[in-house]
């Protein structure tokens, strides 16, 4: 990954999504009967397999963004400071504008402007978001500001790679009735395993019913 693995970002936005997706696999394929070898082996292809999916759903989480704005028609950010946006008031667009444009320098547009060029309206308004940004790195003075950007890309991400979580999911729970069927006895299947599809099922509901974009 292009940060640490140590950064509160990368842990909680990150590697916590892909860790969520391959629990069921690790409750099915870890039995309690395998010996020494057996599962220091399995244990290096879970780090292959968790570290491959971590670094790859930061990418999934980004492809999964640019979708999503072009549904909503642009960046949240860009959308609300729009003037024929209504999720803020008057009082509290023109505050804003005022503000943002006093400190930066960035002139914006006004209301006839934005509606006579939407997309050069689009172009300054992104811009001084990303000024906005960079004025708000400093992770102690707005920590506050990190945990929602930490809590957003949580959620982006597991939303990308929700297709690859059900799919491991569904995996598991078929791998636990293979096991059934080749025993042919519920009784000597290890206690772990036995509640692997109560884990699967568990993390396909959230799948479903939890991450989702609304």
């Amino acid at each position: 990954m292009a940060t640490s693995l140590l950064d509160e970002y990368t842990l909680k936005a990150r590697v916590t999504p892909a860790l969520f997706v391959i629990l069921p696999y690790l409750f099915v394929v870890h039995t309690s009967d395998m010996n020494i070898a057996k599962f220091f082996s399995l244990l290096l292809v879970d780090l292959v397999v968790f570290f491959v999916l971590a670094n790859i759903v930061r990418d999934l989480g980004i492809k999964k963004q640019i979708g999503l704005y072009k549904e909503w028609g642009g960046k949240p950010s860009t959308i609300i400071m729009r003037h024929n946006d209504n999720t803020l008031n008057d009082t509290q667009k023109q505050r804003y504008h005022m503000l943002i444009a006093r400190k930066s320098g960035i002139a914006l547009p006004n209301a006839v402007e934005e509606q006579q060029n939407p997309q050069k309206a689009d172009e300054i308004y992104d811009t001084a978001i990303r000024w906005l940004i960079e004025q708000t790195r400093d992770k102690q003075r707005h920590n506050i500001l990190l945990q929602e950007n930490i809590s957003y890309g949580y959620w982006r991400n597991s939303l990308a790679i929700k297709p690859v979580g059900i799919v491991l999911a569904l995996a598991s729970l078929l791998i636990f009735v293979i096991h059934l069927i080749l025993l042919n006895n519920i009784n000597q299947l290890g206690v772990d395993i036995i509640f692997s599809p109560l884990i699967s099922l568990a993390c396909l509901s959230c799948w479903w019913r939890c991450i989702t974009v609304a």
